[in-house]
């Protein structure tokens, strides 16, 4: 385990943050890996990597208390990182279709970010205050967004926008991560349109 210090963190709405530290063995993780993070005399907990780079980060949906002792914590303060773990994904063909659902968007994004082919990501929320990295999305990719209650974009889930898209467009491959329900229902549709499909 390496002991490290929180460098940065971003608030991105009332459950979720982003929190930064550096990491050696996780400079070359592969988009998809989790590292147990280990938050003293709370507990430790799996986490997907956010951002993989020189400093990486995890991003953190307040649910818990772990994950809230997490959100209590500031720049300066100590975290234990163990890993990465996981296969992590594998990049294949030239256009891809992402579709996250919640805070499954954050092993996604180390991968959107490397993905050098034709980039499409629907982005799913509850609501349109708990989208996440959505102007960072704009910027890399084409963007389309879900909300349950309609407050931003499509009306409904990210399963039915995902299949709206792919019965006007071709795709190499979907990646995907997000709750158990919805990633089932990806790989029902992916089997149905004859796509290879990775999920997280």
């Amino acid at each position: 385990m390496q002991i490290c210090e929180i460098e940065k963190v971003i608030k991105h709405n009332i459950s979720h943050k982003t929190i930064f530290f550096s990491c050696e063995k996780c400079k070359n993780a592969i988009p998809g890996q989790f590292v147990m993070v280990w938050i003293p005399g709370v507990d430790e907990i799996p986490m997907s990597l956010s951002y993989i780079a020189d400093v990486q980060a995890i991003t953190v949906e307040k649910v818990g208390e772990a994950t809230e002792a997490l959100h209590s914590m500031e720049e300066g303060e100590k975290i234990g990182i163990r890993g990465p773990y996981g296969n992590g994904f594998k990049i294949e063909g030239s256009k891809a279709l992402f579709v996250a659902g919640g805070t499954g968007i954050a092993p996604l994004m180390p991968l959107i970010r490397k993905y050098e082919g034709e980039k499409h990501v629907i982005l799913g929320a509850r609501k349109k205050e708990l989208l996440l990295f959505k102007e960072e999305i704009e910027e890399l990719a084409h963007l389309h967004v879900s909300t349950d209650d309609g407050s931003y974009g499509f009306k409904g889930f990210a399963t039915e926008l995902a299949e709206k898209i792919l019965m006007e467009e071709n795709f190499d491959i979907v990646y995907t991560c997000g709750p158990e329900i919805m990633m089932k229902k990806m790989l029902e549709i992916c089997i149905e349109y004859s796509i290879s499909m990775q999920a997280s």
